[in-house]
């Protein structure tokens, strides 16, 4: 029986291609120096914290390092990026050497990012078959700022669909998710509206995983979640309103909008030049220009969503 097809990465997609030879060199190399391997990255913390307090004093009103494992986690990886050896002594010695020879065997080190226990979306590592968070008080400020642990018991899942990813901003934000009808043209790579706690209101999501969710599915994903009840019309005419001077080809209604934004995605779906770099590419400055517009509106108390039912 021939083995079954591996499905390629999606970016920061947390999993491996090959766990059981990824396992081995973990087990090779990273296992015998846990200690010293959370010891240097507790190290690496304690370096970088005061450079990006400063930098990122607050996140969505919060102190630093709320909500910042994104920022933290670049951060760190950067800089393990930029060590050399020589500058280093006892544990992070150790460790630095673990992952240079675990590297040099073929191990494998990813970025990931995910669903963490259901509750809120997490960035962290995948040391071969390790979890390793660098930023595990993100969340929680008075938990330990590094946690490293096998990857099956972390918990962490890839996001599945549109569904599942409003299903944990709803939760983790608070926020209100509606399927983007007001920016049709967009709507294929990014089909959702957040609506904050705040009152801000974002398309999203621009990360390199949810965009290649939808155009390596040739954007059923997004078929699927804007297939959904058209959004309410009192949030689509505020925020059109806002948007009237931006140049943007908008709606009339949000029936308009969710029929041409369907329409679009099975256009999409069938010519590959719409999944190709360069337009997606040009879509994401075209939606962070929209997003700018979208910081000026005024942030109202929220408003209830009762049109859509709650996801999943």
């Amino acid at each position: 029986m021939k083995n079954a097809e591996v499905k390629p990465l999606l970016p920061n997609e947390p999993r491996q291609l090959d766990w059981e030879k990824q396992s081995h060199l973990t087990s090779q190399f990273l296992r015998p120096v846990l200690g010293e391997l959370e010891r240097f990255l507790l190290a690496l913390r304690a370096t970088l914290d005061p450079q990006l307090s400063a930098e990122f004093p607050t996140k969505a009103s919060k102190p630093y390092p709320l909500g910042q494992c994104l920022e933290i986690s670049l951060a760190v990886k950067k800089r393990l990026e930029e060590i050399s050896p020589g500058e280093l002594q006892g544990d992070g010695a150790v460790a630095f050497n673990a992952i240079q020879q675990f590297s040099l065997n073929g191990g494998v080190i990813r970025q990931i990012w995910g669903d963490l226990r259901g509750q809120y979306f997490q960035n962290a590592f995948l040391f071969g078959d390790l979890y390793v968070d660098v930023s595990n008080d993100t969340v929680v400020a008075t938990k330990p700022k590094v946690e490293i642990l096998p990857f099956a018991q972390s918990n962490l899942s890839a996001i599945k669909d549109f569904y599942h990813f409003a299903q944990l901003a709803q939760l983790y934000w608070k926020a209100e998710v509606f399927p983007n009808h007001l920016m049709p043209e967009l709507a294929p790579y990014v089909p959702l509206l957040v609506r904050y706690a705040d009152g801000e209101i974002q398309m999203l999501d621009l990360s390199k995983y949810m965009i290649m969710l939808t155009t390596s599915a040739e954007f059923q994903p997004s078929y699927d979640f804007l297939s959904q009840a058209a959004m309410p019309k009192d949030v689509f005419d505020r925020v059109r309103n806002s948007l009237l001077d931006s140049g943007l080809l908008l709606p009339k209604c949000p029936e308009d909008g969710r029929k041409i934004a369907l329409t679009n995605c099975q256009r999409c779906s069938e010519d590959d030049t719409y999944g190709s770099y360069d337009q997606i590419a040009l879509v994401i400055e075209r939606v962070l220009q929209v997003n700018a517009y979208l910081r000026l509106i005024d942030r109202a108390p929220s408003i209830s969503h009762q049109e859509t039912a709650e996801m999943h």
